[in-house]
């Protein structure tokens, strides 16, 4: 017989603090609770048993999120349905990326990004700056955003590069870099 694969934590304890409702920027409600959940050890010199906490952050998403923070408080009693969802090194999507992985992807992400869009009509100086600045840029904006905005922002730039690819290589393309290159030689005279 065959094991089945499990992913489900299920864990029952109390709020330490009234959970915190926010939204995205897309209007999805993000709901942050922290549980802590008691366990129970002997202690080896006294031989008396002692409760010893345990703290986990908990975040719930959605319409779920929004009645959490309705009808929960700091100092309720629990208890939560899980399944645990790490992305390699990220352990939760709405705190930072502990290694700051995703926000030098980014940066390297746009440096590409930069380098492969055709920018008409721009003055090389200003072209060269923005090549620099706006990586530079979105990287110190994104450095200490959740990790699932990260990789939502990285995974798209990555996405525009693939797109870009193929129109360069397009017929649009060539024609694009062509008008692109009879403009310049045009502001040069």
């Amino acid at each position: 017989m065959a094991a089945t694969n499990i992913n489900r934590v299920v864990m029952t304890g109390n709020l330490t603090a009234d959970p915190e409702l926010r939204s995205l920027p897309s209007g999805m409600s993000v709901c942050s609770l922290r549980i802590a959940c008691n366990t129970r050890r002997k202690n080896a010199s006294t031989g008396e048993w002692e409760d010893k906490p345990n703290y986990f952050n908990v975040t719930v998403w959605g319409a779920q999120g929004e009645n959490a923070a309705r009808f929960l408080a700091k100092g309720r009693p629990v208890a939560i349905d899980l399944r645990h969802a790490h992305w390699l090194w990220i352990r939760d999507l709405s705190g930072p990326d502990p290694w700051h992985l995703l926000p030098i992807g980014i940066i390297i992400t746009m440096f590409l990004t930069q380098r492969m869009t055709p920018q008409t009509g721009m003055d090389p100086a200003q072209q060269k700056m923005m090549n620099f600045m706006m990586p530079v840029f979105l990287g110190v904006i994104s450095w200490n955003l959740a990790a699932g905005l990260c990789l939502y922002w990285a995974e798209s730039t990555l996405i525009g590069i693939v797109q870009q690819v193929f129109l360069n290589r397009s017929s649009l393309g060539q024609e694009m870099r062509e008008m692109m290159e009879k403009r310049a030689r045009k502001n040069k005279k």
